[in-house]
């Protein structure tokens, strides 16, 4: 006699990232994180394994949304974390709170406490120049880039189907996303203007003989420039209009 046991994945190729049935299908997947205000772009239950979401994709999403630089734009849109509380931005020399009406901050820490800064630079008590305290480690880079990966190929499933996402050539990219220590690469753009959305752009494309998938996040004017096909690629080679500081991992 057969029996079949029903996992809840809706592939019979499993996990759209480790391609197995046992983990789990009970949860949905936000390709763009929640607290970035996403409540449009969101896989179904079966698609990811909640092993995935819960380990991996999670550390990646949580690396990219607490970068310093993201943290406060968040806050200054008035997005909440996912328990509904308002956003610290937290930096080397300071601590920001926004709020409570949008274009205000509080600044905690630093020699002098600054109160009432708008975003427009202007306040009376002076200006702050932030620090992040140190260089961001290799990990911490890792799992922020990884997070890029991982919404690009969830946006390949939708906006092309499983077949597409599913795919053989994106195997060892689906690897690289769920592992510490995978290397690639990703440019930070240095000088850029906030912005009110957050945007990923793919352009899938053939690179001397080999399949790439070139891919752009912005969040709010946060722009990183990466490739999870074509992690070898030396970045300083890349020409691009905007000066960008490298990131390797």
């Amino acid at each position: 006699m057969t029996t079949t046991v029903e996992t809840g994945a809706l592939h019979d190729s499993g996990c759209l990232f480790c391609r197995r049935h046992d983990g789990g299908f009970t949860s949905r997947e936000h390709i763009l994180s929640e607290v970035l205000g996403n409540d449009k772009y969101i896989l179904p239950p079966g698609v990811v394994c909640d092993r995935c979401n819960n380990r991996h994709l999670s550390l990646a999403d949580e690396a990219l949304i607490n970068f310093p630089p993201i943290t406060l734009l968040r806050g200054e849109r008035g997005l909440p974390t996912k328990a509904g509380k308002a956003v610290a931005s937290k930096w080397g020399n300071a601590t920001i709170f926004w709020g409570p009406e949008r274009g205000t901050l509080n600044i905690v820490g630093g020699r002098k406490a600054v109160r009432g800064m708008r975003t427009d630079g202007r306040t009376s008590a002076g200006k702050l120049t932030l620090t992040t305290g140190g260089p961001i480690t290799a990990t911490r880079i890792g799992r922020m880039v990884r997070s890029v990966w991982k919404s690009a190929l969830e946006f390949v499933y939708l906006d092309h189907g499983p077949d597409a996402a599913f795919a053989q050539g994106f195997d060892d990219a689906r690897r690289a996303i769920i592992e510490d220590g995978s290397h690639g690469w990703a440019l930070l753009l240095k000088e850029s203007k906030t912005t009110e959305s957050v945007e990923l752009t793919y352009e899938p494309r053939i690179v001397e003989g080999r399949p790439a998938l070139p891919t752009v996040m912005n969040i709010f004017g946060v722009a990183i420039v990466t490739d999870p096909l074509m992690r070898d690629w030396d970045p300083d080679d890349l020409e691009y209009g905007e000066p960008f500081n490298v990131w390797r991992f």
